[in-house]
């Protein structure tokens, strides 16, 4: 985490209008900790680390699939400068390409070391994000499940009092940026034109806006 450049990273590599993630969940979903950013771009810290555990480098691999997202502008250029980054550690890390059949397969197996992928809310919830993740026996990305982190997570969406329950999320979001093998990168937004006169409009926090009417 510590290896990685992450404000470089964003800044070079999304476009303007996005906005610098701080945790798992972007700013227009209730719950998230607003206390979250990126890790600190520390490399003395990152080696010193490695050596701790008895690990004097090693070999991975980057994966990702070669398709323009609003979450990943630019994969190629992204994960080749993510390798540069974790070769000053000596984490040797080989950038692989997929067509996204077989990205996606080798992904929800649990057979890719890192990779780049996002999310898009199917609804404006936090469980839409950390039970597909992270508590889907079908989804092993970010390897085995934690029973306990799922069995509080499930606590929290089983809350009847929302102020307690919103509490519950913000908690847990602290627990999962710490302990979860995932960087969250940056929240792609984009924009709207209006004309001044116009009045009523509200805008679609899915980004579904219709114009024909």
């Amino acid at each position: 985490l510590h290896a990685v450049n992450w404000q470089y990273i964003f800044d070079t590599y999304y476009n303007i209008g996005d906005q610098s993630a701080g945790g798992f969940l972007p700013p227009v979903i209730w719950g998230r900790n607003p206390a979250l950013a990126y890790p600190e771009y520390n490399p003395t810290l990152a080696q010193a680390l490695l050596v701790s555990a008895g690990i004097t480098g090693f070999d991975t691999t980057i994966s990702y699939r070669p398709v323009y997202r609003a979450y990943l502008p630019d994969p190629a250029s992204t994960a080749g400068a993510i390798a540069q980054y974790l070769d000053d550690i000596n984490i040797n890390a080989t950038v692989t390409s997929y067509d996204s059949s077989t990205f996606l397969g080798k992904l929800y197996a649990g057979e890719l070391d890192l990779f780049l992928l996002g999310w898009g809310a199917d609804y404006l919830h936090p469980d839409n994000f950390y039970q597909y993740h992270l508590c889907n026996p079908g989804n092993l990305s970010f390897g085995l499940i934690d029973d306990t982190l799922c069995a509080s997570l499930q606590a929290a969406l089983a809350e009847p009092d929302f102020a307690t329950q919103v509490l519950a999320y913000q908690s847990l979001a602290s627990d999962i940026a710490a302990d979860m093998p995932f960087v969250p990168m940056a929240y792609p937004r984009g924009g709207l034109l209006i004309r001044s006169e116009a009045e009523g409009f509200v805008a679609s926090a899915m980004g579904l806006d219709e114009y024909r009417t």
